[in-house]
């Protein structure tokens, strides 16, 4: 079994993003859990400085499913999402043709991120990835088991380097 959750706090009221995924076969099934206080309650019509995670900055490594879900709800609600993608961009983007030419799927998963093409195994790249976590307020990846650590962005060491940031990865129970 999959899991993963996040918990920011901000003014004194708590969200939380629980994602739990399942294997079914060759195919995950997964439930998005999301509790939004009463009183965070908005429009999406409201502006982006005025939804509850303006100013959070999401440095994202992820791919398939479950980190992009989590992200696009935190990009939902005024968090500024950057997705790594590699040097031949996400694979979600040749799921299908629907959206205008591109990818309906990569586009609702996507939404309101921005993105930037890295190849993490280069310096230069661990380099640009890190001057951003200096200022990021959260770092979610959800790649194969251990790919992140070996390209020097294991959670543990991150959370170290910098005290302030929250991680959230993929982990097997």
């Amino acid at each position: 079994r999959y899991g993963m959750a996040v918990l920011l706090t901000f003014a004194g009221c708590a969200r939380v993003a629980s994602l739990q995924l399942q294997p079914v076969g060759k195919v995950k099934s997964f439930s998005l859990l999301w509790s939004v206080p009463r009183q965070l309650k908005y429009s999406y019509s409201m502006s982006a400085t005025s939804k509850p995670l303006a100013g959070l900055v999401v440095l994202s490594m992820e791919q398939a499913v479950a980190a992009p879900v989590a992200t696009c709800r935190l990009a939902d609600d005024g968090a500024r999402v950057i997705k790594v993608e590699r040097l031949s961009g996400d694979f979600a983007r040749a799921y299908d043709k629907n959206g205008n030419g591109g990818s309906s799927y990569f586009s609702w998963l996507n939404r309101g991120k921005e993105s930037l093409v890295v190849d993490i195994k280069q310096q230069k790249s661990k380099q640009l990835l890190h001057s951003i976590l200096e200022r990021a307020d959260v770092f979610v990846q959800n790649l194969a088991p251990g790919a992140a650590a070996r390209a020097g962005f294991d959670s543990t060491e991150l959370r170290k380097k910098y005290p302030k940031l929250i991680t959230l990865h993929q982990w097997l129970r």
